[in-house]
């Protein structure tokens, strides 16, 4: 078996044992999953030779802070400032990547006309439960629309693999956030990890293969 084949299995392994631990309550299950995953789908990166090009390095480098990430966010109730952190300077890092790839700034301009009305929608839904951590989420939620909106300059610039690849992971990504925020902010629910999770997991595997394909 091709090692980015098996790092995608144990990866996806890994995402079934968050989710049998998620049902069960085991902290310890949980812990141990999340952890094997998250490692996992950056193995697939690296496999795929994700690291061979300038912008590759730099999504893989946003994966390594994703990974950081899903550690703070296995306490939620005390390293979540922590967590959103991690994934702040993970988004950081995917908007240099899409930079350093090419964009069109018009396309990117075009997304932005498309995102920035369903970026405010969802600020006015959270707001009211953020409290303290208000102007945190504001500031995750201008970083992860300007990832959405420069992956689609850069699929304006060349429609290739990579680019379809990237903005799929990218909108997957800014998905699978929506129901990390629910989860946080509106109602704690299982539904919450058992659909968004994945998606995230999903999404992640999707920067790993467009670095790959870079």
């Amino acid at each position: 078996m091709s090692c980015w084949a098996l790092s995608a299995g144990v990866c996806l392994f890994g995402l079934l044992g968050v989710m049998v631990a998620e049902y069960l309550g085991n902290l310890r299950l949980r812990t141990v999953s999340k952890i094997t995953a998250s490692l996992a789908m950056l193995a697939f990166a690296c496999c795929l030779g994700g690291t061979q090009t300038g912008p590759g390095k730099i999504f893989v480098a946003g994966l390594v802070l994703s990974i950081v990430g899903d550690v703070f966010l296995l306490w939620p109730k005390t390293h979540f400032l922590q967590g959103i952190g991690a994934f702040l300077l993970a988004h950081c890092l995917y908007v240099c990547g899409f930079l350093f790839l090419g964009v069109d700034w018009a396309g990117v301009g075009f997304a932005a006309f498309l995102i920035a009305p369903i970026t405010w929608m969802v600020w006015r839904w959270l707001v009211p439960h953020t409290g303290e951590l208000k102007w945190a989420i504001a500031a995750y939620l201008f970083a992860i629309s300007a990832m959405a909106c420069l992956s689609i300059g850069a699929l304006w610039v060349e429609p290739g693999q990579a680019q379809q690849v990237l903005l799929m992971a990218a909108a997957l990504f800014c998905i699978s956030d929506l129901f990390v925020a629910r989860d946080k902010f509106i109602v704690s629910q299982h539904r919450n990890v058992w659909v968004g999770l994945p998606i995230y997991y999903l999404a992640q595997l999707g920067f790993g293969l467009g670095a790959g394909l870079i």
